[in-house]
């Protein structure tokens, strides 16, 4: 649990999370997931991956925060276990 939690609040990944959701915001948001999964992943995402991430995407928020959903987004996916371990 410290290191999810070091993850989501260490100033690099959130900065990282910042860069990776201004490389997303510039391509239509149908194919955010998608290039999302490219770039963290190299990979295609699953038809289950890519409608909760599109689903996530398209929500929005009762409160505004330091993060937009878009960085959050990269943030969360950054700090998975798919990014942070090979298999």
């Amino acid at each position: 649990p410290q290191q999810s939690l070091f993850l989501l609040n260490n100033p690099f990944i959130i900065d990282q999370s910042k860069a990776i959701a201004a490389r997303l915001e510039k391509v239509e948001p149908a194919q955010r997931v998608a290039l999302a999964y490219q770039l963290l992943f190299s990979r295609e995402p699953g038809p289950v991956e890519l409608e909760l991430g599109n689903r996530y995407l398209k929500g929005q928020d009762a409160e505004t925060g330091p993060l937009s959903r878009t960085e959050r987004y990269a943030q969360a996916l950054l700090a998975s276990s798919e990014f942070l371990f090979v298999e």
